[in-house]
This record gives structure tokens, sequence and C-alpha cells, in this order.
């Protein structure tokens, strides 16, 4: 067998848009691959602009014993989003502002993943689901 990797954009409108992520690993870690785009989504506004970068509002996971999922911002050198782990949690940043790209040397506004943890004959599974604001300069 393979391993079985499915990205899906569940919601996507002018401002929000809502993306999962769910894997089954049975033959290998995944190295750091794209999520999601902002250049892929929907236009922001009836002029068809599109977003440049994107504001994440909340991570809701649950991820098998063992296993993580690391999620990064796209750069020259990318950087770590979050390291997720264990079963079944949310991550809310909403109140907060969200998690903004630190805009690093390189930037494209792409979300990437990979996973750690995948080890011989093992069957390890695990779902993300990513709450996410459009954004581009000027525009929060």
């Amino acid at each position: 067998m393979a391993n079985i990797i499915s990205i899906q954009i569940l919601t996507d409108g002018p401002r929000n848009t809502t993306v999962k992520l769910a894997g089954i690993l049975d033959t290998a870690d995944v190295g750091v691959s794209d999520l999601v785009s902002p250049a892929a989504l929907q236009p922001i506004d009836a002029y068809g602009s599109l977003a440049t970068r994107l504001i994440i509002d909340k991570i809701s996971y649950n991820i098998e014993a063992g296993l993580a999922v690391n999620l990064f911002w796209d750069a020259t050198s990318d950087d770590l989003i979050a390291s997720l782990v264990s079963s079944g949690d949310d991550l809310e940043f909403k109140k907060f502002g969200g998690v903004y790209c630190p805009e690093s040397a390189g930037t494209t506004g792409k979300i990437q993943y990979s996973t750690q943890g995948w080890s011989a004959s093992a069957v390890l599974a695990f779902n993300v689901v990513l709450e996410l604001r459009k954004s581009r300069p000027g525009l929060t």
C-alpha cells in the first residue's frame, strides 16, 4: 500500500476559507509539502483580487499517538507554525487576532505541512482542519 493524503477546501468565500488535511501513513513520513496557497483560492473582492497571505484563526486536529504533523509558513527557511501531537484538540487564535506569517525572507504566503514519527510496519492516521482568513497588504 502507499500513504494516502487528502486535502479538501471545505469553504472558500471572499474573506474566509477552511481547509482539511487528512492522511493515513503506512509507508513513510511526508516531507514538507504544500497544504494551501492563497493564490489558489477564490478572489477577495468583485475585481478578482487574490489574497497574498493567510491568517490562522483556528486549528483543530486529531493525530494518532507517536505521530506529529508540523505546519510551516513557506519561506526560504520555512517558519514553524505548530507541531501538532496527540489526539483531538482545538487551538483558537481569533481572540488574539490570529496567527500571522512572520514575513521572513522568501515568504510565499503558502502554508505547508510535514509529518514525523512514522515507524516501520505502523499505520498512523491524522486529521487537521485550519480555519483561515485571507489577507493582503492593507487588508487584515
